[in-house]
């Protein structure tokens, strides 16, 4: 409705005349769409048009149409003039905040982006596809930013290089710049550190918790158990919960609408909403599915079978000392949430180091899962020909997975089996590229055993535990003067992993230049380490130059093997 000279009978006079309205009309941060019969209302930030450079003139445009200014990130639409309904009409600012943007190009490709910092400063940029990302969450200005990652704001940047931020802020890190990707305040879960953090759009919060749980006289009590350093705590007070994070002190987590919480302690599991408790039962149990399937069911006749889930074993062997006889992590570990088929005790073994889990008998082995989640298993009544395995089940996105560990001693040996010495040098005068990295190919003289054979790579006669160490006298031709030598080493490697490494030698000339140091022209090193090693291992050592360009000369130097276990055969 707009007041406005209106000729009746030949007379003109001012009236309230009823004209239909724009397609999109602002009214108090709302936006009106269709006004008239079929019309909504809605706060979603959300346009459509074209991206202009300058506006456009109106003739060119019709009524309605809507077109985003580049230069200021304004959108604007074409509608009435301030008094009158008639032609020609004008762009009036439709959006001057922070906004979404839809175009269609030439071949109907529909492209989303996001406008931010309105005014002289604005930029658009790709809006994501879904409000998931994985990337980092930080609570601090990092001292560099990595290109191509996504950063969660859990702190109030403010003005940083002429662009505004705010608390929660989801950003992209792109072409040397920190890109907004969603509206201030919108929701958006971010995968960090292996667990699914979500911004509510005003605090942070966790879909899941593990922790330990407390019953308390009075929901405001703190925990009456002090756990280790970020431990989560569930106080329970009747159907109220609060959740804490041990620091320092205990501190009261805000929780998301709806949170599980799994009980470390108990093995079960809740489910909060609105800081009201409820245990979630299970409707069957993972071991009377696996029962089922592989007991109950007649796997010849597909009709009686029961085929509820697809299933994996996998077999790992693990050697451990012969004269172990203490508590030996599971290597590799299972996961976390695996079970053992014949849990049935839950109890504290030691206040603070270990919480039993299961007490699996197979020859009176113990094992238990410590406050850090780690699975161990007692090595005291192992003996040296146990045939049977200890098993684990987990459920992976639809299929149960089953692991067998066989646990092995090794027999005690302590023979050197390998001794060479080894001489030669490496000459960069001449070459005109450099490498970063060079195996050291030269000249090996066999002093005990031939298992150091062509090229320096020593391979591995038997599996068992060995002691390797490498000796080596350098000598460089001359003083090179102002190179950071901080990252030229020697390492033994096996493939492409390092083993262990040895840092040459330096001298700083002048502590105030941090580049201003140089090699020992005459020096040693010495690298050892101790390796649980499979029969045809390889491993050989590697002068890593970093672009360090110097002739090195190696004069009696020795690479050593000496056999401390071996792994006794197994029976199966």
């Amino acid at each position: 409705m707009v007041y406005a000279p209106v000729e009746v009978n030949s007379i003109t006079t001012n009236q309230w005349v009823i004209y239909n309205p724009s397609p999109i009309m602002k009214i108090n941060n709302n936006y009106i769409y269709n006004a008239g019969d079929n019309y909504f209302i809605t706060r979603d930030y959300s346009f459509s048009g074209k991206i202009v450079d300058s506006l456009p003139l109106s003739s060119n445009n019709k009524f309605g149409d809507i077109v985003l200014l580049k230069t200021s990130g304004e959108i604007y639409e074409l509608t009435y003039q301030d008094d009158t309904t008639d032609e020609p009409f004008v762009w009036k600012v439709l959006c001057d905040e922070q906004s979404y943007f839809k175009i269609q190009d030439d071949s109907g490709e529909c492209k989303n982006y996001i406008i931010n910092n309105i005014g002289l400063n604005s930029y658009i940029f790709d809006r994501p596809n879904d409000n998931y990302f994985v990337g980092e969450i930080i609570t601090q200005t990092p001292s560099s930013w990595v290109n191509g990652k996504y950063y969660s704001l859990k702190y109030n940047l403010g003005s940083f290089n002429n662009r505004n931020y705010v608390y929660g802020n989801i950003c992209l890190y792109e072409n040397n710049e920190l890109n907004i990707v969603l509206r201030n305040g919108e929701p958006y879960e971010i995968y960090y550190n292996g667990v699914e953090n979500v911004f509510t759009g005003i605090y942070y919060g966790l879909k899941e918790y593990d922790g330990y749980s407390n019953k308390v006289n009075n929901i405001n009590d703190l925990p009456s158990v002090r756990y280790k350093i970020d431990s989560m705590v569930m106080t329970i007070k009747d159907n109220n919960v609060k959740v804490y994070k041990m620091e320092n002190n205990y501190i009261e987590i805000q929780l998301l609408p709806k949170t599980i919480f799994k009980d470390k302690l108990t093995g079960k599991i809740f489910i909060i909403i609105d800081n009201l408790i409820d245990e979630i039962k299970p409707g069957i149990k993972l071991n009377d599915v696996i029962v089922d399937k592989y007991i109950k069911a007649n796997f010849k006749d597909i009709s009686k079978s029961i085929n509820l889930l697809n299933s994996t074993a996998r077999i790992i062997r693990q050697y451990i000392p012969g004269t172990s006889k203490d508590f030996i992590k599971f290597n590799p570990q299972p996961p976390k949430e695996a079970i053992n088929l014949n849990m049935f005790n839950v109890r504290k073994y030691h206040e603070y180091e270990y919480i039993i889990e299961n007490k699996y008998n197979i020859n009176n082995i113990n094992i238990i899962k410590n406050i850090n989640g780690d699975w161990l298993f007692d090595s005291k009544y192992i003996d040296l020909f146990i045939n049977e395995p200890i098993i684990f089940e987990y459920y992976d996105q639809g299929e149960i997975i089953t692991l067998l560990y066989w646990i092995k001693r090794n027999r005690i040996s302590n023979t050197l089996i390998a001794s060479s010495i080894f001489n030669g040098e490496l000459l960069f005068e001449n070459e005109q590229i450099i490498n970063n990295k060079y195996i050291l190919e030269l000249n090996y003289v066999p002093i005990i055993g031939n298992y150091i054979i062509l090229n320096g790579i020593l391979k591995i006669p038997e599996s068992g535990v060995y002691d390797i160490t490498v000796i080596i006298y350098y000598k460089y031709v001359a003083i090179v003067d102002n190179y950071n030598v901080n990252n030229v080493y020697y390492s033994i490697n096996m493939g492409n992993d390092e083993l262990v490494k040895e840092n040459i030698k330096i001298v700083n000339y002048n502590i105030t230049q941090n580049n201003n140091k140089s090699m020992l022209t005459n020096n040693s090193l010495t690298m050892n380490i101790l390796l649980n090693l499979e029969k045809n291992d390889e491993l050989f050592i590697v002068y890593n130059n970093n672009d360090l360009q110097i002739d090195v000369e190696y004069n009696n130097c020795y690479f050593n093997a000496s056999e401390i276990a071996r792994n006794l055969r197994s029976r199966f």
